[in-house]
């Protein structure tokens, strides 16, 4: 017999957001271990993503591009960039702009390295 459905408004199963919020935290079980053989965090995998499809990138394109604000995206390069996953720069042919470039860590090998991780299908 089915339990029947709850009418309340605060019930958790009732709640949109809360499908969502399991499914991404099942995604990030997910990809864990396989982001850990590539020593990088799943933001920082996707800074990679898009710098390895076009490098350079302004800090405003990639948070265009990741819907990130640059408080929440500046810390993260400069880790990246201490960790030497990218390189970053003044740019003055772009306005002297930030811009950041996938480092040598990062180029085809690890590239390929999240290819047969099974990370990009």
């Amino acid at each position: 017999m089915e339990s029947p459905v709850s009418e309340d408004p605060l019930d958790l199963d009732r709640q949109v957001c809360f499908p969502l919020y399991a499914a991404w935290n099942l995604l990030g079980r997910l990809h864990r271990p396989l982001l850990a053989e590539l020593g990088v965090t799943y933001p920082q995998y996707l800074v990679l993503l898009v710098l390895w499809r076009e490098t350079p990138q302004t800090v405003g394109s990639l948070g265009d591009r990741l819907d990130l604000d640059s408080g929440t995206l500046t810390p993260l390069l400069k880790g990246m960039e201490l960790a030497g996953l990218i390189s970053r720069a003044r740019d003055c042919g772009r306005g002297c702009r930030r811009v950041a470039r996938s480092g040598p860590r990062t180029g085809r090998g690890l590239a390929g390295d999240a290819f047969r991780t099974k990370l990009i299908t």
